[in-house]
């Protein structure tokens, strides 16, 4: 049973709506969790995935983010079991144009959406934007995705943070509208300026006949919820 759960990772995947990421720093250092990330991210648009990070990044745990998805390799990233690093290389050269290519993905959407996630808490004020949100556009140009660090630094969360009424700070319901606005700034900008930058990214990384099979599978899967849909209304 497990080996053909394995086998039907993708799948599975391309199945799902949405995906939410507990992630602590360890997360890209499995190359399980690595092959995951990245193979829902090639079947889904990014602002389909989310991340629950605020439980585990501190002050004193930023820099071990920082460190650990530039380090996401398919050689040292580690397996329970060997055997499993054999099946996801064969999986990696089905799917991807090359190791490589599929590394860069994995740390190039691991940096956007990490920014993404850090944004509403940078907005907070200058100092928290220089310590929480900068450091993720330094990693973009230290990785080499300098068309991904372009993006973010397009972005402005303090700006957005004070057009939408929220420069002070408001409590209960009276944040609700203030929040909304600024969620408005935070999907504006991903649309215009980080979505372009992830999709090229795919393209690059995501070998054609691959987005061309999936393509095919996610009008399959829609036309069935579609039905289904319909079934249920009649």
């Amino acid at each position: 049973l497990m080996v053909t759960c394995v086998h039907h990772i993708e799948d599975f995947l391309q199945r799902c709506d949405r995906m939410l990421v507990l992630l602590t720093w360890h997360y890209f250092s499995r190359l399980w969790c690595v092959y995951e990330w990245a193979a829902f991210l090639a079947y889904h648009e990014a602002k389909n995935l989310r991340i629950s990070v605020s439980t585990f990044m501190r002050p004193a745990s930023r820099d071990q983010y920082l460190k650990a998805i530039p380090n996401i390799s398919i050689q040292h990233c580690r397996c329970h079991d060997e055997k499993d690093r054999v099946l996801l290389k064969q999986k990696i050269a089905q799917y991807y144009v090359s190791e490589d290519a599929f590394e860069n993905f994995a740390k190039g959407t691991a940096v956007a959406m990490m920014a993404v996630t850090v944004a509403k808490i940078s907005g907070r004020s200058d100092f928290l934007f220089e310590t929480e949100f900068v450091p993720w556009i330094k990693l973009a140009f230290d990785i080499g995705q300098t068309d991904l660090a372009n993006a973010l630094m397009d972005a402005d969360p303090v700006a957005w943070r004070k057009t939408s009424g929220l420069e002070f700070m408001v409590l209960g319901s009276g944040a609700g509208p203030g929040r909304v606005k600024f969620q408005d700034h935070l999907n504006e900008w991903f649309d215009r300026y980080l979505q372009p930058v992830l999709t090229s990214l795919k393209l690059r990384s995501v070998k054609p006949e691959a987005l061309q099979v999936l393509g095919k599978i996610r009008s399959k899967v829609t036309m069935k919820k579609s039905s289904q849909l319909t079934r249920m209304s009649l």
